[in-house]
């Protein structure tokens, strides 16, 4: 029998300091490791949430080479930045998140989150796609990461895009 283990989501690093009994002030995020700071794209329609989505990953070392609010937006930054991990809204007021992660594979290859407020369990996603469920936590955050960047969590269908088609 599985047990699931359910955490609170976190605003951020205070409230894992607050947990921790570690002054918020001092606190660093438990993040990624040490060499391994990713090129990411941000396209989330809301302000506030890439905003704060944003502030999340460069405290845990990444670097933002792009952000952008639609769809249209999403598959010219993908192609300006050439970014290492995508992190996508799959339901955008103006296009679609899934409909520019299709356009963006199209041209190459990106490991990508999708994440939504809604379930994406109906969408014909890529085999690859990570989805997350919003909210999450920033612990949440880094295990999509990990497992959308981890060429060994695309072996399975014989086809791993991060070393190349078998």
């Amino acid at each position: 029998m599985r047990g699931v283990l359910h955490l609170p989501a976190s605003t951020g690093p205070a409230d894992a300091a607050s947990m921790a009994g570690t002054p918020p002030e001092r606190a660093t995020p438990a993040l990624s490791p040490p060499g391994t700071s990713l090129r990411i794209l941000v396209v989330e329609d809301e302000s506030m949430i890439a905003l704060a989505l944003c502030e999340i990953l460069e405290q845990m070392g990444h670097e933002i080479c792009g952000t952008a609010s639609t769809e249209a937006g999403a598959v010219g930054a993908a192609h300006h930045t050439n970014p290492d991990l995508i992190i996508i809204d799959g339901r955008l007021r103006e296009g679609s998140g899934i409909a520019a992660i299709r356009k963006i594979l199209s041209a190459r290859y990106v490991p990508h989150i999708l994440v939504s407020g809604d379930s994406l369990a109906a969408e014909d996603l890529d085999a690859c796609a990570i989805v997350m469920r919003k909210p999450f936590s920033d612990h949440e955050l880094l295990a999509a990461i990990a497992r959308a960047t981890d060429p060994n969590t695309h072996t399975a269908s014989g086809n791993n895009p991060l070393m190349g088609a078998k």
